[in-house]
């Protein structure tokens, strides 16, 4: 695994929007270029889809804290939570393509497990089937608990074990 890179987490603000469509294209675009999708029809393509998914967001996410994560002032990706007394949601977590790979999702995850022990509540998520994210998320003791169209929801109960805590 190539080494964590110091990175700060802050609130986003309205000003992030730029960006939070930069990254949402970016999480789009391998899926886009193996389904064919025209070059020139791309950008306007994940902005739509962009606004679509803030709408959604905001719609059924209204009270969930959006943060970001930065390197050198930089930003490099995006984390979305939503804390209910009984659970916590985490709505989005995406990072630009040169942070993939790195520990940094791990990292978010693993704190975010801290919080879910404390709290005594489990995390919840929806993931892509099949995708690097939901084997991100089975490592960290994720389950599948239902399925809606190509999205697994999956659920880590606050006792879970963690696999990468096993060695």
């Amino acid at each position: 695994m190539i080494a964590l890179h110091p990175y700060v987490v802050r609130p986003a603000v309205p000003q992030d929007r730029e960006f939070l469509a930069q990254l949402y294209a970016s999480t789009r675009a391998d899926e886009l270029e193996r389904a064919g999708f025209p070059l020139d029809q791309r950008a306007a393509f994940c902005r739509m889809q962009f606004e679509a998914q803030q709408h959604h967001y905001a719609l059924y996410f209204a009270r969930a804290v959006d943060t970001l994560l930065e390197v050198d002032g930089v930003p490099i990706g995006r984390e979305l939570l939503a804390r209910a007394a009984d659970e916590l949601f985490l709505v989005d977590i995406a990072l630009l393509p040169e942070f993939r790979g790195r520990g940094i999702g791990s990292q978010r995850l693993a704190l975010l497990i801290d919080e879910s022990r404390a709290l005594g509540c489990p995390i919840r998520l929806y993931a892509e089937q099949g995708s690097r994210a939901e084997a991100l998320y089975r490592r960290h003791g994720f389950v599948v608990t239902g399925e809606e169209g190509v999205h697994f929801l999956m659920e880590r109960a606050a006792d879970s074990a963690r696999t990468s805590d096993r060695g």
